[in-house]
């Protein structure tokens, strides 16, 4: 009972995950993982964290006096005998560390208070620990030399567990009877304790490695561009010719990987490099309209589909252009035109399309017998690549390792013992499955063997 709750919860925890990069899209939750924290983000984002810890409400497993009931959904209400596992303290405990309390303090009093009205015999024991979770949370995100890159996923795991078994503490001081409490926590302590601390550093972690590899991408940007203005000074130093153009051209398309590279002046076509190139021709007029004004208006433009590129080839296959103006003093002469083409988004598209079509061929029935499994087996590859990518950034890789080798082992003996797979005994089910864990597990440890094990650094950037 306590590893299929554990199960459940990690597979509702997922969704919170997901928030992450959604998150990471949204402008003051970058500035809070940078430290940079303003009130209006703090009141904001609050409000964001409670709203997903009631989802994280919405999204809990009931609980039941004879036992689990994951079929059941969380409604606006539960019976009195009722109690909820869930994960609503991840996005609270997220929102107090990298907000303050403000935002702790907020994001708990939604959260709380939802829970609060929806009812059953731990309701106000939870409500008042989700709060409790908000407001220390906070406070620990004020501890002096604490900052936002010092709430690392170890201390940040390390905090969900003692305000996880606090709130286990709340519900057996608070909740009635005392007998209903003592199964309840018996029954949902280690899930929830495991499942929530794991979510809450996972969450940090990949928000973290979100926000860091955007700025690599930045700096390789930068580096990049740097690199083509050095190597291109020397060529165009002279004027841009045709000459210079194409020498241009030919490096940028190199150094960038673009579909098609292409320089004009203010009249014609210059050189072309890369696909179209049997039609985009040096010395041509220049065709697209977005390339005239960003020559007259002196900006940069956009052409994001083959009618706004304006070639009159039937079989042209550039699909998007940038148009950057270049400049001799103040005076722009030119245009550089970085374009991309349909042929890289053939190669994903016609895939997808085909394991699409094939899949509507198969009988249903036949596919929801494997939904489940196919849907623990995407977390624990899901799990394992961020594991791998945490390696590559060199950050501490256990948040994903540790519930990846559980999800291996939970994937695999599944599948070798259920009906619908290979329908092995539980003798040699168990022993098989936890053999190729293990198997999988030292795989990771021989590739990563420098850093396997490594937990949070005591300080520093995480």
């Amino acid at each position: 009972m306590l590893i299929s709750l554990l199960i459940l919860l990690v597979e509702r925890i997922g969704l919170l995950i997901a928030l992450a990069f959604v998150l990471t899209r949204i402008p003051a939750f970058r500035r809070l993982m940078q430290g940079n924290i303003r009130p209006a983000d703090q009141v904001w984002l609050g409000i964001v964290f409670g709203l997903v810890g009631i989802l994280g409400t919405y999204t809990g497993v009931v609980v039941r006096p004879e036992g689990v009931d994951p079929s059941t959904t969380v409604g606006t209400s539960i019976l009195p005998e009722e109690a909820i596992a869930n994960s609503r303290a991840v996005p609270v405990i997220v929102a107090g560390l990298l907000g303050g309390p403000a935002t702790g303090i907020l994001a708990g009093t939604l959260a709380g208070g939802h829970r609060l009205l929806i009812g059953g015999f731990t309701g106000p024991a939870c409500a008042l620990a989700t709060f409790t979770q908000g407001v220390v949370s906070g406070l620990i995100r004020l501890v002096p030399g604490r900052t936002h890159g010092s709430v690392s996923p170890g201390r940040a795991f390390l905090v969900t567990v003692t305000l996880e078994i606090v709130q286990m503490v709340m519900i057996l001081l608070v909740a009635k009877p005392p007998e209903a409490a003592i199964a309840l926590v018996r029954l949902i302590a280690v899930p929830m304790v495991v499942a929530n601390s794991l979510g809450v550093a996972f969450f940090l972690t990949s928000a973290r490695v979100i926000l860091d590899a955007e700025a690599a991408r930045e700096a390789d940007a930068a580096s990049k561009a740097l690199a083509i203005a050095t190597q291109t000074l020397p060529m165009l130093e002279q004027g841009l010719t045709p000459e210079s153009a194409l020498k241009a051209a030919r490096l940028i398309h190199s150094v960038t990987g673009v579909s098609a590279v292409a320089l004009t002046d203010v009249e014609r076509i210059l050189a072309h490099v890369g696909v179209g190139d049997d039609h985009h021709r040096p010395g041509e007029r220049l065709l697209t309209a977005a390339t005239r004004r960003a020559i007259r208006e002196d900006r940069i433009e956009l052409a994001t589909d083959p009618a706004a590129i304006e070639c009159s080839h039937p079989r042209c296959p550039l699909q998007g252009v940038v148009v950057v103006p270049l400049h001799e003093g103040n005076q722009v002469v030119g245009t550089l035109l970085p374009q991309a083409s349909i042929v890289k988004r053939l190669w994903v598209a016609i895939p997808l399309l085909v394991v699409g079509f094939g899949l509507t061929l198969i009988n249903f029935n036949f596919l929801w017998r494997y939904f489940a499994w196919a849907n623990q087996t995407m977390a624990m590859i899901a799990l394992w690549v961020g594991a791998m990518s945490l390696v590559k950034c060199g950050k501490p890789h256990w948040v994903c390792s540790v519930p990846a080798t559980f999800m291996t082992a939970v994937s695999f003996t599944y599948i070798l013992m259920a009906p619908e797979g290979f329908r092995l005994p539980a003798a040699i089910g168990y022993p098989l499955g936890l053999a190729i864990t293990v198997a999988i597990a030292l795989l990771f440890a021989i590739r990563v063997r420098p850093t396997f094990g490594t937990l949070a650094p005591e300080s520093g950037d995480d």
